[in-house]
């Protein structure tokens, strides 16, 4: 783990004193760099021992089904185990068919930021309020690799995957190309079944509904009242939720069927109260004009709301995380709208240590 500490520091210096916001050169090197750590992965990070196990058993049985079956062909996550089978296809060798996927995973989060990004600045050409914008690719980078890269790119590749395509379908949709949006988006069930709840993010993304900057102020103070009060508890009625798990294929047995009950203790969960002080900065620098800016904190806002609800399911942030699949742009945005270099600085290390503290905390256990 401490040579990813020293990678992510390394880049966060190269973001705050890099002279030229646009360098191209900085940023092919930390892409490089990344791309190394990615194959080698010399430290024992969990999830991945049950990859390599899963791809070197690779039974393409599990590639065929014998009839229509929608709910099966769902369970199965085809679109994950094609991927496998076509990359094995190329080089037979378990970390470099993770090392593919994780490229895969990185290029989908980068393309989705930077359409949506470049969607921004549209929008303020129109408002007048810029006369052009350039993508600083490294901050942009720095800003994915903090909230995805690590735990999504290195430890859960398979939900990488739905939340990398997803990104892409929620660009498409903000640019009102609204079929490949959702054909995207339905694509992405077929690599974790979970992805599903993307298709709940791309209709909240496409509300016509407009919230004030007051209304989300409101909306704040209710999620830190129910945060810190546990009022959260008791809005949640069933004790009981199902978690599917992959296990190893047979032939017969896809899935092994989990049943979790719910935790009733008050626990002060601290990546949420992060993530409220990420909305709140949000609310607090981003105009409600801009209709990117309307939609990006629309799909965050709801996300938080649902996460402080079930934060006491297990593993609840991993569905959660199809809410939050644009928070690295809109963070970025933020950024991009302080008029000093310092608070640039300072918004910019709060964003990414923190949320890099966090994915430390979930790949040591």
């Amino acid at each position: 783990m401490t040579i990813y500490i020293i990678f992510y520091f390394v880049n966060a210096l190269i973001v705050l004193f890099s002279k030229n916001k646009n360098n191209i050169y900085a940023f092919f090197v930390c892409i490089i760099i990344y791309l190394f750590l990615l194959y080698f992965r010399w430290d024992p990070i969990p999830d991945i021992p049950y990859y390599l196990s899963y791809i070197h058993n690779f039974n393409e049985k599990i590639l065929y089904v014998e009839y229509f079956d929608l709910d099966l062909i769902l369970r199965k996550e085809l679109g994950f185990n094609y991927l496998i089978y076509l990359i094995k296809s190329i080089y037979d060798e378990e970390y470099f068919v993770i090392w593919v996927i994780s490229i895969i995973i990185l290029l989908g989060f980068y393309a989705g930021s930077y359409i949506i990004y470049g969607e921004y600045v549209e929008e303020k050409q129109k408002e007048k309020l810029i006369e052009k914008g350039y993508i600083n690719g490294i901050l942009l980078l720095s800003l994915i690799l903090a909230k995805f890269g690590t735990l999504y790119g290195m430890v859960i590749i398979k939900g990488g995957l739905s939340l990398s395509i997803l990104c892409v379908s929620l660009a498409f949709i903000l640019r009102k190309r609204y079929f490949y949006g959702l054909l995207l988006s339905f694509i992405s069930v077929f690599f974790h079944e979970a992805a599903y709840i993307g298709l709940l993010s791309c209709v909240v993304i496409m509300l016509p509904v407009k919230i004030s900057k007051y209304s989300h102020y409101v909306f704040f103070a209710i999620l830190v009242i129910f945060q810190f009060t546990g009022l959260y508890r008791y809005v949640l009625l069933n004790n009981y939720i199902y978690i599917y798990d992959l296990s190893a294929f047979n032939g017969e047995t896809i899935y092994t069927l989990y049943l979790t009950q719910l935790s009733s203790e008050h626990l002060l969960a601290w990546s949420i109260v992060y993530y409220l002080m990420c909305y709140f900065i949000f609310i607090f620098y981003l105009s409600d004009n801009n209709k990117v800016n309307a939609n990006l904190l629309r799909l965050y806002s709801f996300g938080l709301g649902l996460f402080v609800i079930g934060q006491n399911m297990s593993s609840f942030s991993r569905f959660t995380d199809y809410f939050f699949v644009l928070m690295p742009v809109l963070s970025y945005i933020t950024i991009q709208n302080q008029r000093k270099l310092l608070n640039k600085n300072v918004v910019y290390l709060f964003f990414v240590i923190i949320q890099f503290i966090f994915t430390i905390r979930v790949i040591a256990r």
